[in-house]
């Protein structure tokens, strides 16, 4: 089975992760969260929150739409709902200009991302 990128999603996912962080949080780091996230809702539920795919990278997996939708110019344009919500990178850090409202995530998918958070969110970008 073959899923379509789902903007809203990936979107909500990385809305939580920076609200549990205070609102900031270095782009790496957040992209290695969501990594985290994804894995291990393949493990335990046979599919990813973020709707991404996985290119290896030298700092190890990344989530590839998501990392684009961070580092790249956005398209002209209505502006996407990442940007709406996360701005765009400034001094390796990403911002949470304002939170969302829950559409996409189930409750087991909060739950699991606050989990994820628990376990990953003091570690280091670099020792993800």
């Amino acid at each position: 089975m073959v899923l379509r990128f789902n903007e809203r999603r990936a979107t909500e996912a990385a809305a939580r992760l920076l609200k549990l962080h205070g609102g900031r949080m270095k782009y790496l780091k957040l992209i290695k969260l969501l990594y985290f996230l994804d894995r291990e809702a393949l493990l335990r539920w046979g599919r990813p929150v973020t709707t991404d795919r996985y290119v290896s990278m030298d700092n190890g997996p990344v989530v590839s739409r998501i990392c684009e939708l961070i580092l790249d110019e956005p398209a002209p344009g209505p502006e996407s709902v990442w940007r709406s919500h996360i701005s765009a990178p400034a001094n390796w850090d990403v911002q949470l200009m304002r939170e969302m409202e829950t559409e996409e995530l189930s409750r087991a998918e909060e739950a699991l991302i606050e989990e994820v958070f628990a376990n990953y969110g003091k570690v280091n970008r670099w020792d993800l």
